[in-house]
């Protein structure tokens, strides 16, 4: 049996996929100690052992190559191997045995040779500029700091008042979203919810010259009364005495892009006159069942039109119980 046929993991949209278990890989090297990612997704153990963890995500083959069967576990090890490098202090030396070891299991995989060959020459020629640390990262010289703005919602395509400077990229943090709020207009709207599984969130660069500045726009776009941004609108670097769900791992991934701020949507879980409850899925398929046609065609659109990468569990019950698809 190949190693494939153990991989198990999601599609998230044609480009992006999740693991659905963890994955162990020997490798073959010997290190001088253990590697571990910042965000502590990927681990790399001084006797070579790998290890990816349930949830990593990853975009499958790159350049040209097509998402086939067996390229997928080559492509996540060498994926991760790549974000060591990057992240974790893993010598750029060994960028050559990641190349290699995904060349190995493309073979494992029974590749063809011409095909295999091909996947490693343009990982050679071409995939350098992926494994450089961010120590070498120089980004351009901006009057204005570089803000982010995150997003997993409505804000995506429907931004409003939101003061930003161009598109949505769509390698955010991974945080753990969910649909798990009753909003005061009916819709179960997305939020962070720390008992859900992550998923990868977008950003977008913001058009402000302070945190503070872009935590107001976003307070104000969201409707958010201002004596309460403080609390419902997350903020890095954390300038208040309030605290946010996931504000490490933000922080984290702000540094690691070179972001001056951070801002995101701190709303709560359960109805918005409860808020910091938990909502059942049943509780909320019998909720969006008994919306009056108007309320109920929005809160559809809201759920459907969701980025489709935003793929959470709550997401496939109303799909499989509701017929709101994407």
């Amino acid at each position: 049996m190949k190693s494939s046929d153990s991989l198990k993991y999601r599609r998230l949209n044609p480009y992006k996929y999740q693991l659905t278990r963890p994955l162990f890989e020997a490798t073959g090297l010997v290190l001088d100690r253990d590697y571990e990612t910042v965000d502590q997704w990927v681990v790399l153990r001084k006797d070579g052992q790998l290890v990816i963890k349930e949830s990593y995500c990853w975009d499958g083959a790159s350049g040209p190559a097509r998402d086939t069967t067996n390229i997928m576990r080559g492509a996540l090890v060498h994926d991760a191997m790549y974000q060591l490098i990057r992240e974790a202090g893993l010598p750029i030396k060994y960028r050559k045995d990641a190349d290699q070891l995904l060349r190995e299991i493309c073979k494992e995989e029974e590749m063809f040779l011409p095909r295999r060959w091909w996947v490693y020459l343009g990982v050679r020629i071409f995939g350098k500029d992926s494994a450089e640390p961010p120590a070498t990262y120089k980004p351009k010289p901006s009057k204005k700091p570089r803000i982010a703005c995150l997003g997993w919602g409505s804000l995506i395509w429907d931004p409003r008042t939101l003061s930003r400077k161009g598109k949505w990229f769509e390698d955010g943090p991974l945080l753990p979203i969910e649909f798990a709020r009753i909003s005061k207009d009916g819709r179960v709207t997305l939020v962070i919810d720390t008992r859900s599984d992550p998923v990868r969130t977008l950003w977008t660069l913001m058009n402000v010259s302070s945190v503070e500045e872009a935590q107001d726009n976003l307070g104000q776009r969201e409707g958010i009364p201002s004596d309460r941004w403080k609390n419902l609108v997350g903020i890095w670097p954390n300038i208040s005495d309030s605290d946010f769900d996931e504000e490490t791992t933000i922080a984290r991934w702000a540094q690691r892009r070179g972001l001056d701020g951070v801002v995101w949507t701190g709303l709560r879980t359960g109805r918005y006159q409860t808020p910091e409850t938990r909502l059942s899925i049943e509780e909320m398929v019998s909720h969006l069942k008994q919306l009056p046609a108007p309320q109920r065609q929005k809160a559809e659109e809201y759920i459907t039109r969701a980025p489709i990468q935003i793929d959470t569990a709550n997401r496939r019950r109303f799909e499989n119980q509701l017929g709101w698809t994407a």
